[in-house]
């Protein structure tokens, strides 16, 4: 790491933590992808929420954005917040000039530079400094304004353009003025198919926006138009309780299937006893919510292209965690319940992956009452943990305030953790 240079005069917030917990009855936390041309993920920005109002993270009072950075980075770790993905991260002015921003990986985090953040020559110098240390920069919402942040464009890796405020007549106008500097450049409120494909006409490198953060327009031409029926005979298995023996006979007759079950079993096999090597360790060594784990993980990953790469696949795992894990502090919860709302979670976007009406494809499978009734209608207790993770996506606080009422001993206290830990254990599933 590149030390300061010693001519560095400029005045900086120092900020020591006493008390590093965040408030976090009153905070969540959301990814939203970011992808390349192709639709592959390339990046997540990290977005913190308020649920009461009484903040507004990730700049609604310094103390809290920097507790919530520390827990999320420092306490349950970068890997299971972003897998091996860069993350960008909303900063403004004081936390720009805080001590906190020097404990981030400079190798996985790229600092937003917010619009409100003047351009001030203490600002450029402190941006130059930590460019030296190996940190990246992007700068938000620029609409052209060449002439206020004519010192800061050289120094900015990722360009983010707002569709929604830069008139079309306009942006070939500002991406023509762009090109002098070396900066990516990045569509941000890409809301629909059409605005795609005009920012990919127009040459950007990065997109973001509901387009692809809201399953139901993911609309990528890799999508199958069908499920592969060997992974719908198995999860139709596994559904319908079937045994052991029944489950190898039907595993033996698929080598490819089964080599990557034992690949991704080993990732979460955890406490077993050595390396599972056949499918007859998976099936005596695994429990059923385990292999149905596996299976479901595959029937998306079945859907091409890398699945590491699958922003559509991190989002049915990361929901099906943490639906599985709110359902374990349900005061009138079961490990049935667990296991169907794990269900649930992956169930909720298969139609997006296939093409299909959910109807067609859980007709063919002998699915839970309860979990049919929450994926088609968001009905019953399992639709409300669906609701809960839609909302959260969406960012709607009203919203996750509600679900969060209907679900006993769940508190918004656990909102952060739960998250985080459904990061996680998607990071490490191995695929």
């Amino acid at each position: 790491m590149v030390d300061p240079a010693p001519d560095i005069s400029f005045t900086r917030t120092d900020i020591r933590l006493r008390n590093p917990e965040p408030a976090v009855d009153t905070l969540c936390i959301a990814r939203q992808p970011i992808l390349d041309r192709n639709q592959n993920l390339v990046a997540y920005e990290l977005l913190f929420r308020s649920l009461d109002g009484s903040v507004t993270p990730p700049i609604g009072g310094l103390q809290t954005t920097l507790s919530v950075i520390h827990n999320a980075f420092h306490g349950i770790g970068i890997q299971a917040v972003l897998g091996n993905f860069p993350g960008f991260i909303n900063v403004d002015a004081d936390f720009l000039m805080s001590d906190m921003v020097e404990s981030l990986p400079t190798r996985q985090v790229v600092l937003e530079v917010l619009e409100s953040v003047d351009p001030t020559a203490d600002v450029i110098k402190r941006i130059r400094e930590l460019k030296k240390r190996g940190f990246k920069f992007a700068l938000d919402d620029y609409i052209g304004e060449a002439q206020r942040y004519a010192k800061l464009l050289p120094e900015i890796d990722v360009f983010k353009l707002d569709l929604m405020q830069i008139p079309p007549d306009e942006m070939n106008q500002v991406i023509e003025r762009l090109k002098q500097y070396s900066g990516k450049l990045l569509a941000e409120k890409v809301e629909t198919r059409k605005d795609f494909v005009r920012a990919r006409a127009a040459n950007f490198d990065y997109y973001q926006g509901y387009h692809f953060a809201h399953p139901e327009m993911m609309s990528g031409p890799e999508l199958r138009d069908s499920a592969p029926p060997e992974l719908i005979k198995l999860l139709s298995l596994l559904l319908s309780n079937a045994g052991n023996d029944e489950l190898v006979e039907e595993l033996k007759r698929q080598p490819s299937l089964s080599y990557n079950l034992i690949r991704i079993a080993n990732s979460i096999a955890i406490g077993a006893n050595g390396k599972i090597n056949s499918i007859n360790e998976a099936a005596s060594i695994l429990s059923r919510r385990q292999m149905l784990q596996v299976v479901l993980v595959l029937l998306y990953a079945a859907q091409g292209g890398n699945p590491q790469n699958n922003p559509l696949l991190q989002m049915a795992i990361v929901r099906s965690k943490f639906m599985e894990d709110v359902a374990a502090v349900d005061e009138n919860g079961s490990d049935e319940y667990e296991d169907t709302a794990f269900q649930t979670g992956m169930l909720s976007l298969i139609d997006v992956l296939f093409n299909q009406p959910l109807e067609t494809i859980l007709a063919e499978l002998q699915i839970n009452t309860d979990v049919r009734e929450a994926v088609l209608k968001r009905s019953g207790q399992l639709g409300t943990l669906l609701r809960l993770c839609e909302h959260l996506d969406e960012q709607n606080k009203a919203g996750v305030k509600r679900e969060l009422s209907q679900i006993p001993g769940m508190r918004g206290r656990n909102l952060i953790a739960m998250q985080l830990e459904a990061f996680a254990w998607g990071q490490n599933l191995g695929i």
